[in-house]
């Protein structure tokens, strides 16, 4: 997912709806979405 970091705008889906269409700065804002829950948890395996 730490590429998605590079993309213009970012399509969220959950369970076949979509959930969001933005960018990867203004769905880290939401620390209740769906995608900043999967970024932060794969960010994990990478903190030291």
């Amino acid at each position: 997912m730490s590429s998605s970091k590079f993309c213009d705008k970012i399509l969220v889906i959950d369970g076949g709806v979509m959930k969001d269409f933005t960018t990867h700065d203004t769905l880290m804002m939401n620390q209740e979405s769906l995608y900043y829950k999967l970024f932060t948890t794969q960010a994990k395996n990478y903190m030291h």
